[in-house]
């Protein structure tokens, strides 16, 4: 979110015609990890802030694939409601003999579903 934010707010001073200067932050790659004190060194450092976020984000997305690679199918399902009201009804109305079983909660975001996992039986 901070590189959108970032990248939106040099696009609305390029429309006023406005200097964009670069924006810098101070990290600790210590604290953020082996990759960054390998990129960075131990030490604090100033850093283009762009180029940081964009770094991260590619980090976070190798990580993402790795456990991917590595992770278990578990099953899941999804289901919509036409109402607010009856969606609270079916969340509170867990049936199973095991209550810690089964876990509710709101849906994922259109865009942080991997549509390539799911599969339609009938």
């Amino acid at each position: 979110m901070q590189l959108e934010d970032l990248i939106d707010r040099w696009y609305m001073l390029m429309r006023k015609g406005k200097p964009v200067k670069p924006a810098t932050m101070r990290i600790r790659p210590r604290f953020i990890g082996e990759r960054a004190v390998v990129r960075w060194g131990e030490r604090a450092t100033r850093v283009d802030q762009a180029d940081f976020l964009a770094w991260k984000l590619t980090v976070q997305l190798n990580e993402l694939l790795e456990a991917q690679a590595t992770a278990e199918e578990t099953c899941a399902a999804f289901v919509s409601f036409g109402k607010r009201l009856t969606q609270v009804q079916a969340a509170g109305a867990l049936h199973y003999h095991n209550e810690a079983y089964w876990t509710t909660g709101p849906a994922s975001g259109p865009q942080e579903i991997i549509w390539d996992n799911v599969a339609i039986r009938g």
